[in-house]
């Protein structure tokens, strides 16, 4: 009797210690998932994945292949030479983030020539995990004869407050 007595025993406790195991396996599953979750909430992504050049008019040029600089700049150079000559640049930002993000500026770094001037269409709110299009057109306003230049341009999101 007393060996029936310790093999139920044991039994139970064997049985108690793998619904304990059971227990907490599924507890740091469920935090695990939460902890995820949380930082999940609050990731910001927002960066320049791509620049293109489109709408070449007549014997303009790109100086090199436009480049993404970091995830907030893009390095084009161009060479425009007639009046009314232009050259469009296309540049994609992708907001794989969580939080929606709000176009505060765009900076065209060496941008001090009278004869050259330029035309910047953009979306104002980018939507967490979706991409929009920056359009900068430059054109020329004269037929004085000018350099080929760079061009850096800088994007600047913040998060969107609600």
């Amino acid at each position: 009797m007393i060996d029936n007595i310790k093999n139920n025993l044991t039994t139970v406790i064997i049985v108690f210690l793998g619904l304990l195991l059971c227990s907490l396996s599924i507890l740091l599953l469920v935090f695990n998932t939460n902890i995820k979750n949380f930082s999940k909430r609050t990731t910001w992504n927002v960066k320049i994945t791509n620049i293109k050049t489109i709408n070449i008019s007549s014997e303009d040029r790109n100086k090199y292949i436009p480049e993404v600089m970091s995830d907030s700049s893009v390095k084009f150079g161009t060479q425009l030479l007639n009046k009314k000559d232009s050259i469009t640049y296309v540049i994609t930002v992708e907001n794989n983030g969580t939080i929606d993000a709000y176009l505060k500026n765009i900076i065209v770094d060496n941008f001090n020539d009278s004869n050259i001037d330029y035309k910047i269409q953009s979306d104002k709110i980018l939507k967490s995990d979706e991409s929009t299009n920056i359009t900068i057109k430059l054109y020329k306003k004269t037929n004085k004869k000018i350099e080929e230049k760079d061009y850096l341009v800088t994007v600047l999101y913040e998060q969107l407050r609600t």
